[in-house]
């Protein structure tokens, strides 16, 4: 009789512990849903006094920050709440207490096998928050140049131009030089390199190059477009041409554009590109 009395009791006991642990994990997902919404909300939040300019600089700084930030706490609600949760169950107390027990050395042993991923995560938290690199910039990280599609606490997705994806661990990333073109303004210079020979009239060409830049869709009118005498060759001078482009991947653009718009209008006005 003894034994079943005991037996009944730690049936209510273990439905006990169950009802608690499902209550914890809903509290714990309604605190992580709401959480998600408060920092989605604030992510979205931008003064309207700004210009347009300075609320897309300050989308992208608070997405950035937000996006890590978010699953740094969205993470640590879940680990307490299912700690929470097991403990209630006398089993993994004892567990909970034992490796409490051993947490230094566990600690240790932890430290040194994962250092590298924990030294992403640190980086990732470093990155965030001092900016080097936010989300849609436009970079170029170890030759490779792209946009910036994806940050988490581990790594960073680079999105190239020719729709490759680039995954750089964010050690990496904090410890190498970035050349970021869209941390301060999107707008750039698009650089081209054009010859023509000695032959041709060096005012005529130049006029002839600037109009075409000006004709190009990809061309930003922020300032005049530069021609200027890079270098004489044997048989040609070297013109280097700058034009204003709204975004790097205009400004690659842009190149093509006048490099193509150039070689039609020399061709009618029969002029010959030099070597």
């Amino acid at each position: 009789m003894d034994d079943i009395r005991l037996l009944i009791i730690n049936q209510r006991v273990l439905i006990g512990q169950l009802i608690t642990a499902v209550v914890i994990f809903f509290i714990t997902w309604i605190v992580a849903f709401i959480t998600s919404k408060l920092l989605n909300r604030h992510v979205l939040y931008i003064p309207a006094r700004l210009t347009k300019k300075e609320q897309a600089a300050v989308k992208a700084s608070s997405v950035t920050k937000l996006k890590m930030l978010k699953r740094l706490v969205i993470a640590s609600i879940w680990f307490a709440g299912t700690a929470i949760a097991l403990l209630q169950f006398s089993f993994f107390a004892r567990i909970g207490t034992a490796l409490l027990a051993s947490a230094g050395v566990v600690g240790l042993v932890f430290g040194l096998a994962a250092r590298t991923t924990l030294g992403d995560a640190v980086a990732g938290l470093m990155i965030a928050f001092s900016q080097p690199i936010r989300l849609k910039d436009w970079v170029l990280i170890d030759g490779e140049y792209g946009q910036v599609e994806e940050m988490t606490l581990i790594h960073t997705i680079i999105k190239t131009w020719d729709n490759r994806r680039v995954i750089v661990p964010n050690e990496k990333l904090s410890t190498n030089i970035i050349r970021n073109y869209s941390l301060r303004t999107n707008e750039i210079l698009a650089e081209t390199i054009i010859y023509i020979p000695y032959s041709n009239d060096l005012n005529k060409c130049v006029g002839l190059i600037k109009k075409q830049i000006k004709a190009s869709k990809y061309w930003f009118n922020k300032e005049e477009p530069q021609v200027e005498v890079c270098e004489f060759l044997a048989k040609s001078i070297k013109l280097r041409v700058l034009a204003y482009a709204k975004n790097p991947e205009d400004a690659h653009r842009l190149s093509v554009d006048i490099k193509e718009k150039v070689a039609i209008a020399f061709q009618k006005a029969k002029l010959p590109l030099g070597e």
